[in-house]
């Protein structure tokens, strides 16, 4: 890298020109072979390769393929790919690299244009080009040797094509630079305060009317200073170099031939590493004509001033493309209240601030309109008048009513819109005026609309006006799509068309009729007939109308179809009744269940007692007698008749756990398990088991329900303790919020867990211990019913609860109880 930051080739120190020592450069032995082997076999597979590294790297330049889809971007890379591979097969990789660059600079480049490439495109894809390459080599060789001579040839390409790229890149954006200084009149200098050497831009040679010299001195700049400016400008720049503060100001110069610019003037100080300063940069700018306009429109505006200060209307001039406002009468104040130097001085924010916000958006959209017209307006055509109405508030908070007429004030030498003139009248008073006229106005119209309105329009109901005697005087949609007649069908007729037969004959239309005359109002519902004789379900109610004098002049008769909910009614109905009967079927099997629970509880426990007392009765007296193999029968007759014992006294103890009155009370958990120790006290000191509680909370709970759930959870823990291990059970209770278990509303749940150090179980089998009859160790293993844990899972159910088991096999398992607090 040279000191401006270029790559430099390594070419040979002999009388060839600089070209034909980078053609020689680029004169490659082994990647050329390996450009036509991926031309030929993988063009595809690296464009892919390409895009998806482009997209890992965020290559800068992917943001303007957004709207490109899949196919349409690997098309055109390999469309791009395939060129490069061409010239490179072909040993011309020099004339590559010359092709793209003059695409470049000729603004040639595919969907970018030439400006949107940054130096993050460059280094980004010479990184994507070299993985992609190397990732595909393994596919063109194993040979190392090759491997090194082709990643070499294609680093002294890379490298060549990315110097010539940030050659190209800091060309173009110089030449920008230049420009945009050029049409902003503005130009950069830089003051290196150790040196003293000053550098500055083209721009400020042309500004100061000098041809571009190789350096220029302070001193010199300085000659240049209006007389009566030189002293403040020499102040103000000395203060920023000793405060390292900013700087901002305005100055004139004269030049040689006597002409004074005004120039603005824009700096600061850079620090090195110490604090100290070591140089001054910024920029002037030629504001020479902007400071005259400025001074000779304020002159302008100081006589119109005085001229519109006499008139009521407030009279504005709006430059469209500054976004300010060169004049403003005074009328700003006696109208609105604001002083008009507000309104100068924000331009027009201030008017989008003050304007209606239900106004805001449809002035806004009417006055772009009218400007984009204007601008295509014809030269010398009669500028047009545009007129908008809407509210301003007044300083007091009250939003006043105003008619603005606005039309073009000048034009730029283009013909372009410049500036506005809107004269704006306060209507205030005009637009209430006019609005309780139309409110009174809309107010008789709507009240002549209702009533057809009401009568034509509604479809879900048949509203019909009867007279007297009950004959139909009007149809509207209700009733044509309810009761299927036309208009022309049915008025006149008769409102008692619409009942049945057996209706008609017990004169329920006239005792309708008769209620709403005595009572003003007469409800029914009931079956009632469409034209094709169809029934539907009717709700209707029957209004008397009466005229001034209190006589009846009619009937109003609103009439809805309500078949749907009928039926819907008597499905409901038929449901409770099959609902009702399925609760006595429910009724008379909880009896059969208690029948099955006395008989077992009982009846089938008394033969097994009487097995288990009869074997040991033959086995006491007789045992040294009876041959060895019969023991062992009997021993095994009493073994299993004890287990089924029990096993009927745990499906006795599970069914009571379904079918036993829930009677919550305030259980403390510590007495609980105090007593489920005394209880298990035998089995606990044959275990040499420790059993720790302590601070467990007081829960609203069935006791007996409790004490068996804890029962059986300690007992198990028990039963599966290692052997020659003392068994530790620890019990401890947490409040956790709700929210942790989805399962719940409760805002706060207990969690109660049950830890021990037994022989643990594998996870996968953590919902089945809880089932009936569910065994993870055989009978001879361990004794035991399979229904304890079940017993369980039913209790903490039957308390709006979960539990869970987790396993550890060979160190223990911990039960998990989750209850609601409340």
């Amino acid at each position: 890298m040279n000191a401006s930051g270029e790559n430099l080739l390594v070419v040979p120190a002999s009388d060839k020109t600089l070209e034909e020592s980078a053609l020689e450069y680029l004169q490659f032995k082994y990647f050329p072979a390996y450009a036509r082997f991926l031309l030929e076999n993988n063009v595809q597979q690296l464009v892919e390769e390409q895009l998806r590294l482009s997209r890992i790297l965020n290559l800068p330049l992917l943001k303007f393929f957004e709207s490109s889809g899949e196919a349409e971007m690997i098309k055109l890379g390999t469309e791009t790919l395939t060129e490069l591979l061409e010239y490179c097969a072909d040993n011309r990789a020099k004339e590559y690299i010359t092709l793209s660059l003059k695409r470049w600079i000729a603004n040639q480049l595919p969907v970018v244009t030439r400006h949107q490439v940054v130096a993050e495109d460059i280094t980004t894809l010479s990184l994507v080009r070299r993985r992609s390459f190397r990732h595909m080599l393994p596919l063109y060789t194993s040979d190392l040797d090759l491997y090194i001579n082709v990643m070499d040839e294609l680093d002294r390409f890379t490298a060549e094509l990315d110097s010539l790229s940030f050659k190209t890149l800091l060309s173009i954006n110089k030449d920008i630079s230049e420009q945009v200084q050029a049409l902003g009149h503005i130009g950069n200098w830089q003051w290196d305060l150790r040196t003293h050497r000053l550098s500055w831009s083209n721009e400020l040679y042309r500004i100061y009317e000098l041809e571009p010299e190789s350096s220029i001195t302070s001193e010199k700049i300085a000659s240049y200073n209006h007389p009566e400016d030189g002293e403040r400008v020499n102040n103000i720049m000395q203060l920023s170099q000793e405060t390292c503060s900013p700087h901002d100001f305005y100055y004139r110069i004269i030049l040689k031939d006597q002409k004074i610019k005004i120039l603005h003037a824009r700096g600061q100080v850079r620090l090195d590493d110490n604090g100290e300063p070591f140089e001054m940069f910024g920029t002037l700018q030629d504001v020479t004509s902007q400071k005259l306009n400025e001074e000779e429109l304020s002159e302008k505006t100081k006589f119109i001033q005085k001229i519109t200060d006499v008139t009521p209307c407030l009279i504005a001039v709006y430059n469209v493309k500054t976004g300010k406002y060169a004049f403003i009468n005074n009328a700003l104040q006696t109208l609105l209240g604001y002083d008009s130097r507000i309104a100068l001085e924000k331009g027009i924010e201030f008017f989008l601030e003050i304007i209606h916000p239900d106004d805001l958006q449809t002035i806004t959209e009417k006055n772009s309109r009218a400007l984009q017209a204007a601008d295509n307006q014809a030269p010398g055509s009669p500028e047009p008048v545009v007129d908008f109405k809407y509210r301003l508030r007044h300083a007091n908070g009250e939003y006043r009513w105003f008619h603005t007429f606005g039309t073009i004030f000048g034009r730029g030498s283009e013909n372009e819109v410049e500036d506005l003139i809107n004269i704006s009248i306060d209507v205030t008073e005009e637009y209430f005026l006019s609005q309780q006229l139309a409110e009174k106005n809309a107010q008789l119209k709507r009240s002549e609309e209702r009533y057809h309105r009401m009568i034509s329009e509604v479809e879900d109901y048949a509203i019909l006006l009867l007279d007297k005697d009950g004959f139909v005087q009007n149809w509207n949609k209700g009733a044509e799509k309810i009761k299927g007649y036309r208009a022309d069908e049915i008025i006149g007729k008769n409102f008692r068309v619409f009942y049945r037969k057996q209706d008609q004959r017990r004169k329920l239309p006239e005792k309708l009729i008769s209620e709403a005359v005595t009572t003003g109002k007469a409800s029914h519902e009931g079956w009632r007939v469409r034209k094709d004789g169809t029934k539907f379900w009717g709700s209707i109610v029957i209004t008397a109308l009466h005229n001034e004098a209190g006589d009846i002049i009619g009937f109003s008769k609103v009439t809805r179809d309500l078949t749907e909910r009928k039926f819907h009614d008597d499905r409901l109905k038929e449901y409770a009744n099959r609902i009702e009967k399925n609760n006595e079927e429910l009724q008379k099997i909880n009896k059969e269940l208690d029948s099955f629970a006395y008989v077992a509880s009982h009846d089938l426990q008394e033969p097994l007692r009487k097995i288990r007392t009869f074997c040991n009765f033959i086995l006491s007296k007789g045992k040294e007698q009876l041959p060895r193999d019969t023991v062992d029968y009997f021993d095994r007759i009493t073994a299993a008749a004890e287990r089924m014992q029990r096993l009927i006294e745990a499906l006795l103890n599970y069914s009571r756990t379904n079918t036993m009155q829930i009677i919550y009370e305030a259980t403390d958990l510590n007495v609980t398990i105090s007593q489920v120790q005394r209880n298990l006290a035998e089995m606990i000191a044959e275990k040499n088991a420790t059993i720790e509680f302590s601070n467990l909370p007081t829960i609203q709970a069935v006791p007996l329900q409790f004490q068996q759930l804890f029962s059986n959870i300690i007992e198990n823990s028990l039963k599966y303790s290692r052997e020659n291990v003392p068994p530790v059970i620890k019990i401890s209770a947490t409040l956790v919020p709700g929210k942790n278990h989805p399962f719940t509303k409760s805002k706060q749940c207990y969690e109660i867990t049950v830890a021990d150090n037994g022989i643990g179980f594998e996870q996968e089998y953590a919902e089945n211990i809880f089932k009936l009859f569910q065994r993870l160790h055989g009978r001879n293993e361990y004794y035991g019913t399979g229904i304890g844990l079940a017993i369980c899972k039913k209790i903490v159910e039957n308390h709006k609860g979960t539990i869970k088991a987790t396993g550890f096999p060979g160190a223990g398992a911990i039960f998990t109880i989750i209850l609601p607090a409340n």
